[in-house]
């Protein structure tokens, strides 16, 4: 039941970053919760995607505009009449075979996406690059106005957190033009990631509602309400609702979660990937599966970093941050004692493997690499491709035979490693036994994708979606066309 909890709430989290994340983006965002109240088998949230033309038949007696494949658009071109509060959170934008969709839930929805890509965007500098670059594709930049809300806010969050944010600074060593940096990266990022959100929400939360619609009809919905009863018993449902969620809220994201949960599993069944289908991609794609000299090494990891990550702070500033009133004379030296006793405690470990000592029980007990540590793996770092190993590594165990330990400490940017050659394999091609196992999760994905895409294209083709008559109205008047009379 937590996970299903902790797969909505992203809020409260204690990370420096992701607290500026959050607040920079209020800046660009002008969504506001809605406390609306629904049937928990009707209301809508947003998880799949699709971009399937829409086909139904008008009903005349409703006066309501029946949602073709060239209105998608119209409604999206008045998306932002909606964020920005031109409607009530009441009014009905569209109904799917009956079930309304309305301007609060899809408010409602947007921020639950808007906050998932902020935390995200906290983690992953990675994926911050990926949409700037695509910003810059597509012609999205900030405005005068947006940098300078940003910066605004970006103060007031510094206010806000104690200085939270110059303790990071201060902890990293950067400037304050390299925050100024980060902020503009970050609110750019985050613009992007919001506009790609709303271009496809409406779709989505159309096809999450066909989905459910199907699981109801299926005799679903018993079973996605008692999980909804088992997760309000859970301290985090109440910590949620205490964090600003509905309790109706909840129990619409709630139900309809594994409503959606259980019929997209139920479409992804009729994918079939067989052995053939397999061995065909596996023989157009041969070439791909070359590869160079082969080698399985285990090591036992030894943390001196000396350089901030992402994954782990350097030692200077682990150091600092333990004991913040050193010098900067003072803090060189006890960099130095550590780095010391790091490495002896590496040489150490070096020497008992090489007298015998058994390699994977000396990793499971020592290794500083704290996940491989957990898993008990001996430090196996599986079969890899010589070329891709690190030049450290590839260089020194290139000379030793299998089953012998490098007889020196090879030292990195992350500390003192202490590496075993298990396994040698020459170059060619992988064989499709082999290869085989790696691409059947790859194409069982794809052919779940296809599934449930064309099954949502043809759930689409018999299932009626209406514009209410004040949602058309909102769309004629948007798109310069004179309004029916």
């Amino acid at each position: 039941m937590v996970s299903v909890l902790k797969s909505i709430m992203v809020r409260d989290r204690a990370a420096s970053q992701l607290f500026l994340a959050l607040s920079l983006s209020v800046a660009l965002s002008g969504c506001s919760k809605t406390a609306e109240k629904t049937d928990a088998t009707k209301t809508t949230t947003a998880t799949t995607t699709s971009t399937a033309a829409v086909n139904s038949k008008t009903d005349a007696k409703t006066k309501t505009e029946v949602v073709s494949g060239d209105l998608v658009p119209k409604i999206e071109a008045a998306r932002k009449k909606i964020k920005l509060g031109a409607m009530p959170d009441s009014e009905v934008i569209c109904t799917i075979a009956g079930t309304p969709i309305t301007i609060g839930q899809y408010r409602r929805t947007l921020q639950t996406q808007e906050e998932q890509i902020q935390t995200s965007l906290s983690a992953d500098q990675g994926l911050q690059r990926q949409l700037i670059e695509e910003g810059r594709r597509e012609g999205i930049a900030l405005t005068e106005d947006e940098k300078k809300r940003l910066f605004e806010t970006a103060t007031k969050a510094e206010t806000a957190s104690g200085g939270v944010i110059k303790k990071h600074l201060d902890s990293v060593h950067e400037t304050t033009a390299h925050f100024n940096q980060y902020v503009v990266d970050l609110g750019l990022a985050f613009k992007v990631a919001s506009t790609k959100i709303e271009e496809q929400l409406l779709h989505q939360m159309v096809d999450r509602e066909i989905l459910c619609g199907a699981a109801r009809a299926k005799g679903y919905g018993p079973g996605a309400f008692n999980v909804y009863l088992e997760a309000k018993k859970n301290k985090v449902f109440d910590q949620m609702v205490s964090n600003g969620f509905t309790k109706d809220q909840l129990r619409d994201d709630i139900v309809q979660g594994e409503l959606v949960t259980k019929m997209v599993a139920n479409i992804h069944k009729t994918a079939r990937v067989s052995d053939a289908d397999i061995q065909q991609v596996y023989e157009k794609n041969k070439d791909k599966f070359k590869h160079g000299e082969m080698l399985q090494l285990s090591q036992i990891v030894i943390a001196a970093p000396k350089k901030d990550s992402p994954q782990q702070p350097s030692m200077r500033t682990q150091i600092k941050q333990q004991e913040p009133k050193l010098s900067e004379a003072e803090l060189d030296m006890k960099v130095k004692v550590v780095e010391q006793q790091q490495r002896q405690k590496a040489e150490d470990l070096l020497a008992k493997a090489l007298k015998g000592a058994d390699f994977a029980k000396l990793a499971d007990e020592f290794s500083d690499d704290i996940a491989s540590r957990a898993a008990k793996t001996g430090g196996d770092m599986g079969m890899q491709d010589k070329s891709h190993l690190l030049k450290e590594f590839a260089q020194k165990v290139d000379s030793i035979k299998v089953g012998q330990v490098y007889p020196n400490i090879i030292p990195s940017d992350y500390g003192y490693h202490i590496v075993k050659l298990t396994a040698r394999k020459p170059a060619g091609i992988e064989p499709f036994a082999e290869a085989k196992e790696k691409l059947r999760p790859i194409l069982t994905a794809n052919a779940e994708q296809k599934a449930l895409r064309d099954w949502l294209v043809e759930k689409r083709k018999s299932t009626e979606i209406s514009l209410s008559p004040e949602f058309q109205a909102l769309v004629t008047a948007d798109s310069g066309q004179p309004k029916a009379q």
